[in-house]
């Protein structure tokens, strides 16, 4: 399923926390639908199109599961050109939220010219692989990963860190980059430090946050936590992302088949607001079976990541816990429209 329209977070404030949020999912369409009795290239280049934020992820993910449903291994340039075209869909995505979701959040007017610059990069390396890239047993005609992706990971990091070197290296490092807060990123990391510190739960979770969360950089509230988290990834793939051997690492993509039957298989890869998993059927080379888990599906259920977030807030003024909850909202970032409504 994919969803569209308005996601929405009622929350009830008390006595200091929340008392009850309400999470109203938005519409769902049933891709899923149109991707049943495809050919797995079929499959894959319809989902690019169906998915317009990270399309390529559910691309790669579809064909890996089917790939794998089929015993069949693709070529390993074409595998590795896949997994570059996916971190840098995601790098886009994190950018995104540093150039106009976080100046806004600071009162501080949006980097459009930057994130122009990362959108043009982004498109110019998908418009060079195109669909061939999903079709298996092919080569992929070139890497991504030369003079765009390169160009594209040197924009992005610039944006965010400035021109320091390496300000994530360590926790020295980063509070000496926080300080000097040279860019919208470092701005915001120190404006999120500013709230006190509150017991996280061991409840899993898979967003970005949870992929990071038992680094040893990470310290502070749990915003101040999730804003480097983010920082920590947009640094990880930007410098992989160039690297043509490392780009295996990016995104995490894990593919397994099932025991009982080798026709069912399922791929999970690392997106920018999670790990986005797809399970099917491959009966006579056509799609007979597929679902869908996206991040923002399960980071926004009741009872999810998002919820829990919220309700870990504490503090005596409205104003405060309306403001963190905005910014928990905002990095766990769901991939449509929301409304965050307190009452």
């Amino acid at each position: 399923m994919s969803l569209f329209g308005t996601l929405g977070i009622d929350v009830i404030f008390r006595s200091g926390a929340a008392a009850e949020v309400h999470i109203t999912a938005p519409r769902s369409a049933p891709a899923t639908e149109l991707l049943r009795g495809c050919t797995p290239a079929e499959m894959a280049n319809r989902a690019r199109l169906l998915f317009a934020l990270c399309g390529n992820a559910h691309a790669t993910a579809a064909i890996s599961a089917a790939e794998a449903a089929m015993q069949s291994v693709p070529p390993l340039q074409a595998r590795r050109a896949r997994l570059q075209l996916v971190a840098a869909e995601a790098l886009r995505e994190h950018f995104f939220r540093v150039a106009v979701d976080w100046p806004a959040f600071l009162s501080e007017p949006p980097r459009a010219r930057a994130l122009q610059r990362v959108a043009e990069q982004v498109a110019q390396i998908k418009a060079r692989m195109g669909s061939r890239l999903y079709w298996s047993g092919v080569e992929a005609q070139a890497m991504p990963h030369g003079e765009l992706s390169v160009c594209l990971a040197r924009i992005v990091l610039s944006e965010v860190f400035g021109d320091e070197d390496a300000p994530m290296d360590s926790q020295a490092t980063i509070d000496a980059w926080t300080l000097e807060a040279a860019t919208p990123a470092a701005r915001m990391l120190a404006h999120a430090r500013q709230d006190e510190a509150q017991p996280l739960d061991e409840c899993p979770e898979q967003t970005v946050f949870g992929r990071w969360r038992n680094d040893p950089r990470l310290n502070g509230s749990e915003a101040a936590q999730r804003v480097l988290a983010r920082l920590l990834e947009i640094d990880a793939l930007g410098r992989r992302l160039a690297n043509e051997n490392d780009c295996e690492e990016a995104c995490n993509l894990t593919v397994n088949v099932n025991e009982d039957d080798g026709r069912i298989a399922t791929a999970a890869i690392d997106v920018a607001r999670g790990r986005l998993h797809h399970h099917l059927e491959i009966e006579d080379g056509k799609v007979t079976h597929c679902s869908i888990s996206s991040p923002t599906g399960r980071n926004f259920e009741q009872g999810g990541a998002a919820e829990r977030a919220i309700c870990r807030i504490r503090t005596g003024s409205r104003a405060s816990f309306e403001r963190q909850a905005k910014l928990l909202v905002m990095e766990i970032d769901p991939c449509v429209s929301y409304e965050l409504r307190f009452h």
